[in-house]
């Protein structure tokens, strides 16, 4: 009776050393439960009352319900068990005796996991010493060699494992900020360091974007255009081209000599008048200032703009050409791909680190009580912060327990009511969206139409007027930016009349912010779409036209960059025009008590900081199609906006108040950015499947749409490659292949489900093993009072 305790400790500790378990209740299975039942199972009152005896192991919780193995969970196939019976059916004997002797390689483990156990220590909380002395026992330890393709297999995944560590170390020491990161993690907090990542994480992505930007448009286009001898004339003479002398005579075959000759001359019509603008601005100092700001004049006919391009055939070496059109839109593609690639990859890591962290502690006011510390704290005002951090999640995890309560107390008279509540507030927020569209909608048809009734330039700061006209230029991302700022501190307010948690409350309001300026983006180009295409610029290019937009793209890139512009300016006026100097005065005037400190010693706003970059961001990859040089434009902006909140976190703001794990908050902002990714890439693809480009400028003026472009060059592939890429085109293709993606799709969610079936198992279990250690305790408690009786 005494072995069966100590062997039920032995079972539960081999059941968490495979599931790799690191919770405290571990420890508990090697302490004292088998001296315990030992004692226990010899005592006088257990001896003499045998009728009334009842083995006190059957008792124990864990017993009462059935168990999983991890380790072969799963792994007995009916192969193996019609193996085993058929062993089992006829085995001479000198098989049983064989298979009666011990097997000296059970329980040791392989080459392979010998050198996980390595590779995991290393991220374990403990000292450098104790690191050393658990590698050292692993290195005399004994192991099983691995052979076969198991053994290329694991020196493949040695050679990769070296090959990114590596490239991690090269990664690291060149990261950017990196000791003032870590300064900010420690005296901030991993939330709003996670925000600072964010911003580098932006800024490497728009260098790698300007690279693909600079090396294949800029680079080629300045280099070879001078093959087009015609581009620098200013006038031409039937049947001669522009593009002439580029190569190729004919640089598309939809647009006849005719549609050539009237897209020439609408190109040189568009061409004098910009160089008209930029005579009479060059004098001006102010006015070249202007036009920098707004993207107009001498910049509009640079490698910044849409316009400045031609659909020309750049030489490439003796014998081959650079089509430039096909190359600009499949670096447009290909950048917004590895965007997509770089954000799924980071949502994929928050993601299992969510999943590793989880959210439902068995004991999680004793964990925050007793593992909450960093030990590794040297400084007392990093001591201080992190004592009001612990702080606030006792009162976070308190105030959900009485969310939880409240929820389940609530009757169906109060969830009535709450619904009717929360409809209404859904139905305030869809009306406040929707009205805030419609002024974006109104504001721009009213910047356009003004400046055409009126046959107005772009305004300048001379007088009045002109300072007027220049306000109306920018009227559109003045109203944007207003309505962003003013527009979330409404959802703020009325959030709490919905009575959600705390936690879903920033979430919601996250949803709301993130829509409204998501919206207005879209409105933003959607109105431009409509009105630029109701003026039918494309029919013919006349003088009265060229004055409104004769090249289209080019001044939806002027709306754009304008808008990221105004936002630096915005973002660098509101924390050093305002904010600093509102502290300073305030901290001088005001006690430390009063209610206007929040304006002396403001929180530091994670999420509207937050949302600025992603809407950054998102304005870069919306524009960069008509304004290439936006990558390298966010690129500076993520520097100037890295510094300007730093010096606001150090001079005069407060750490939120709300504690923001790193993984959490990081995992929140890469699915917040993947959002707004896919909501730029809407109206780009409607535009390059459905719009006519301008016949006035661009690298597709001529083709009946940018997608002809890469139509025009398919045609010109042998038949072979031509039937290869019209499969996978066609229904054939996407048919087998949607049904095979529906087929992985259902076998990942069974097997996601039988995992989490079997991790709710190990959870119960986890709970049971508690449950037992309580248990014994009671019963040496009680034997112990027995003994003392006697």
């Amino acid at each position: 009776m005494a072995e069966r305790p100590s062997n039920y400790s032995g079972n539960s500790s081999e059941k968490y050393r495979a599931n790799g378990s690191r919770n405290g209740l571990k420890e508990a299975n090697h302490s004292h439960p088998q001296s315990t039942a030992t004692t226990m199972s010899t005592t006088p009152g257990d001896e003499t009352k045998d009728d009334k005896k009842v083995s006190w192991e059957t008792m124990l919780p864990s017993n009462r319900g059935n168990t999983i193995d991890v380790r072969t969970w799963g792994k007995t196939t009916s192969r193996s068990r019609r193996a085993s019976t058929l062993r089992h059916a006829s085995t001479p004997t000198e098989e049983v005796e064989l298979g009666m002797m011990p097997d000296l390689s059970q329980g040791l483990p392989n080459e392979e996991e010998m050198w996980q156990k390595m590779q995991q220590i290393r991220s374990l909380p403990i000292t450098m010493g104790e690191k050393r002395r658990l590698k050292a026992e692993l290195k005399v330890a004994q192991n099983l060699r691995v052979h076969g393709l198991e053994l290329i297999r694991f020196r493949r995944r040695q050679i990769w494992h070296r090959i990114h560590s590596f490239a991690m170390q090269i990664f690291s020491f060149f990261s950017p900020w990196k000791q003032t990161i870590r300064s900010i993690e420690a005296n901030f907090g991993t939330g709003v360091a996670s925000y600072f990542l964010l911003i580098r994480w932006q800024m490497l992505l728009n260098c790698l974007i300007t690279l693909f930007a600079v090396s294949l448009i800029l680079v080629p286009w300045e280099v070879g255009q001078d093959s087009c001898e015609n581009l620098n004339l200013t006038v031409l003479y039937p049947p001669q081209s522009v593009l002439d002398g580029c190569n190729r005579p004919s640089n598309n075959s939809a647009c006849d000599d005719a549609c050539v000759a009237r897209s020439d001359g609408c190109w040189l019509d568009y061409r004098s008048s910009v160089m008209s603008t930029i005579a009479n601005h060059s004098s001006e100092p102010l006015l070249l200032i202007q036009d920098t700001v707004q993207g107009t004049g001498w910049l509009e006919f640079t490698v910044a703009f849409y316009g400045y391009y031609q659909p020309a055939f750049l030489p490439w070496g003796s014998d081959e050409v650079y089509n430039f059109a096909l190359a600009y839109q499949l670096v447009v593609y290909f950048v917004l791909l590895f965007s997509l690639v770089c954000m799924a990859k980071s949502v994929a890591t928050g993601f299992k680190d969510n999943i590793g962290l989880g959210r439902s502690w068995l004991h999680q006011f004793s964990d925050l009580a007793f593992t909450s510390w960093d030990y590794c704290i040297d400084s007392a005002k990093v001591a201080q912060l992190k004592k009001k951090a612990i702080l606030h999640a006792f009162r976070v995890a308190l105030a959900d327990k009485d969310y939880a309560n409240e929820k389940a107390a609530r009757n169906m008279r109060k969830k009535v009511h709450l619904f009717f509540l929360r409809l209404a507030v859904n139905v305030l927020v869809m009306g406040t969206l929707g009205l805030a569209a419609y002024i974006i909608y109104l504001v721009t048809t009213f910047s356009e139409t003004y400046r055409k009734e009126l046959n107005l330039g772009t305004g300048s700061f001379k007088n009045v007027e002109d300072f007027r006209i220049l306000m109306i230029g920018f009227l559109p991302s003045i109203v944007i930016t207003a309505l962003n700022f003013l527009v979330p501190i409404l959802f703020r307010a009325i959030v709490r009349f919905e009575r959600f948690s705390a936690t879903f409350e920033i979430k919601i309001t996250l949803a709301r912010t993130v829509l409204l300026r998501l919206a207005s983006l879209l409105v933003l180009v959607l109105t431009l779409y409509s009105n630029l295409q109701k003026s039918g610029l494309n029919s013919s290019c006349n003088a009265k036209q060229l004055q409104h937009a004769p090249c289209w793209e080019t001044y939806v890139g002027q709306q754009l960059y304008r808008l990221c512009i105004f936002d630096v300016f915005v973002t660098i006026f509101i924390t050093l025009l305002i904010e600093f100097p509102l502290s300073l005065i305030f901290r001088r005037s005001v006690l430390p008590t009063s209610r206007w400190n929040c304006i002396a010693n403001p929180e530091f706003n994670l999420v509207g900081s937050t949302l600025d970059m992603v809407y950054s961001q998102s304005i870069c990859w919306l524009g960069m199609f008509y304004c290439p040089v936006l990558p390298i434009i966010t690129t500076v902006k993520c520097v100037i906006v890295f510094y300007v909140k730093y010096f606001s976190l150090l001079i005069y703001s407060c750490p939120p108040s709300r504690v923001y794990g790193a993984s959490s908050s990081t995992s929140l902002f890469m699915n917040v950015l993947l959002v707004s990714f896919i909501s730029c890439v809407l109206p780009l693809g409607y535009h390059v499947t459905s719009l006519q480009p301008s016949v006035s400028c661009g690298p597709f003026r001529g083709f009946d749409t940018v997608w002809s472009a890469v139509s025009s060059e398919v045609d010109t592939l042998s038949n072979t490659l031509k039937n290869i890429l019209f499969f996978f085109g066609s229904a054939g293709f996407f048919v087998p292949a949607i049904l095979i993606l529906l087929v992985a799709l259902y076998y990942y969610r069974s097997k996601a489900v039988a995992n989490r079936a079997v991790v709710e198992s190990l959870t119960s279990q986890l709970i049971l093993e508690a449950e037992d250690k309580q248990f014994l305790i009671a019963r040496l408690t009680a034997v112990g009072k027995q003994q003392l009786h006697v």
